[in-house]
């Protein structure tokens, strides 16, 4: 959907000489299910790793540019496809856009994977696959109370449909732990798919198993000739906040001796903070 007789203006900033590299996680799933709990707590996550990130809080989404929409059919595939752009130009600005969203229907979650993939941004659904019982259960904001008694109709779960994702990139279930354990596999899921993009930049197999980070060791050549040798850690960080040009100093080998002495160095030097975590 598109205006008329409008033009898509281009910015002088390169999606690559951004400082950091965006994405759009969408967290679906019932009412109750503790979507917006682990989208907090990947945003503190991330956050503290000095990476951009803002939940999207489907709630918080309908106290303005969606407080005009109810809870029709249409009006939720408004609200999705509203929240969907507004994802696309966070992760386009170098933003992890968090969206726990009920998003019940297929249809729009696939709307908004598709408007990501035009872009060429990284989209990852992920479902929070709490049984309804449980959810029932919490009821955190009394709503299936409600329900059962009548008061609110077209309720997700109750006497309206979920149409649950057929190929998320994650599902997470009560028995994967507390939030915090959810939102670590979440940033996992972020980082191991952005290990295999930076490996396409540099000419390498998307394929490539994700134990390559680990084996090998990385030479960073400056402009001044100067050499020093990175720690597989240390390197992801470095690609995560260079630019294009920035990132072509950097050298892989895979001399066991290097890295074995890299590894070595990167534990007497590790940082406390992990990015995902124990």
């Amino acid at each position: 959907m598109t205006s008329t007789n409008v033009t898509w203006h281009r910015g002088h900033v390169a999606r690559d000489a951004r400082p950091s590299t965006g994405a759009t996680i969408w967290l679906t799933g019932l009412s109750g299910s503790g979507k917006s709990t682990v989208g907090a707590a990947c945003e503190a996550r991330l956050v503290a790793f000095d990476r951009p990130a803002y939940v999207l809080d489907g709630d918080n989404i309908r106290h303005g540019l969606n407080g005009d929409l109810g809870f029709s059919a249409a009006d939720r595939t408004e609200n999705v496809r509203r929240v969907g752009h507004v994802a696309r130009l966070m992760a386009d600005a170098g933003v992890v856009a968090l969206v726990p969203l009920i998003s019940p229907y297929r249809a729009d979650r696939s709307l908004v994977r598709e408007m990501h993939l035009v872009a060429g941004l990284p989209f990852f659904e992920v479902f929070v696959d709490t049984p309804i019982e449980l959810c029932e259960q919490r009821d955190p904001k009394g709503l299936y109370a409600k329900a059962r008694a009548g008061e609110i109709t077209g309720f997700t779960g109750i006497d309206d449909p979920y149409e649950a994702p057929e190929q998320p990139e994650l599902v997470l279930r009560p028995a994967d732990g507390d939030a915090e354990a959810m939102a670590a596999r979440v940033v996992a899921l972020l980082t191991e798919r952005e290990r295999g993009l930076y490996l396409m930049r540099w000419g390498w197999s998307a394929s490539a198993p994700s134990s390559l980070w680990r084996q090998s060791s990385y030479s960073l050549k400056l402009p001044s000739n100067q050499r020093t040798w990175l720690s597989p850690s240390k390197a992801r960080m470095w690609v995560a906040m260079r630019s294009r040009n920035q990132r072509s100093w950097l050298i892989t080998t895979a001399q066991p001796e290097k890295a074995s002495r890299a590894s070595s160095r990167a534990r007497s030097v590790s940082t406390s903070r992990s990015l995902v975590g124990s």
